[in-house]
């Protein structure tokens, strides 16, 4: 079968019929597809080139320039939406919720906390404990358990010495930490344009607010610092992570953390 041979013009491009499609994931691609004379030379964009007329705010992603028999050359080039001039919107938010594996000390475990959430065992009786297996020496760690458990003996004066010897025997047998479940829930949003980020360390409600219903109790929510990285060709598109952990009513201590705060409403004549 003989070879086909090009009948279009010399110096065109001819734009075919599998052009113009359109695929929508994390990024929005679309692809232009021209065959021409093998014999033209034509200029191949490089990545990142910034479309014109019909491909205003759209980004080349790649092209390719592959010779077919018959001196035909088909030439392919991919785009990316790459700004608010492409006239579409950006990707969907997209929310993740998952566990958080937190091992809290030993000593802030509920057992030794009353029913309002304060901590049951004295400055001076936890530092005891500890002492029992962290002093310098060994005669220092004996004489922290004879202090400890004699303080134990008089419960009417010393009424968190007996907890405090409780404590002592866990970090005895290695129990220095418990396992507590919190939350990691994460949002994923996308933009033509740079977003606002933020560092971190406030204690706010996530945006938006996972349903109540994913949980039993009250959740206090810590935003982390919000990741920013570029998704596209030339930052054509940015992908915002925020993070936030979540632990139980109580949570974050406003006193090492920020509270957010919101701004003052505006008011028009």
């Amino acid at each position: 079968m003989p070879s086909l041979i090009w009948k279009g013009p010399s110096n065109a491009l001819i734009m075919q019929p599998e052009s113009g499609r359109v695929t929508v994931s994390d990024r929005i691609r679309s692809q232009d597809v021209y065959k021409c004379y093998s014999g033209w030379s034509i200029t191949i964009p490089n990545r990142g080139t910034l479309g014109t007329g019909s491909r205003l705010g759209w980004v080349v992603s790649d092209a390719e320039y592959a010779p077919e028999r018959g001196g035909i050359v088909k030439y392919t080039i991919n785009w990316e939406a790459g700004g608010p001039n492409c006239g579409l919107t950006p990707p969907a938010t997209e929310i993740k919720l998952e566990p958080q594996e937190i091992y809290p000390k030993v000593e802030r475990n509920p057992y030794f906390q009353d029913a309002d959430g304060n901590y049951l065992i004295s400055g001076y009786d936890a530092a005891l404990a500890y002492a029992t297996m962290h002093a310098a020496t060994p005669a220092a760690r004996a004489w922290a358990l004879d202090e400890l458990q004699g303080r134990a003996k008089n419960p009417a004066n010393n009424p968190s010495a007996t907890l405090a010897v409780t404590l002592a025997g866990l970090l005895a047998s290695g129990n220095e930490t418990y396992y507590l479940a919190g939350w990691r829930y994460t949002v994923l949003s996308y933009s033509f344009t740079v977003p606002s980020t933020t560092p971190g360390g406030i204690i706010e409600d996530p945006t938006p607010q996972p349903a109540s219903s994913y949980f039993d109790t009250d959740i206090d929510w810590l935003r982390l610092a919000d990741a920013l990285e570029s998704s596209g060709p030339i930052n054509s598109v940015w992908k915002l992570t925020q993070t936030w952990l979540g632990l139980g009513s109580g949570g974050w201590n406003p006193n090492l953390y920020d509270t957010y705060t919101p701004p003052p409403p505006i008011y028009r004549a």
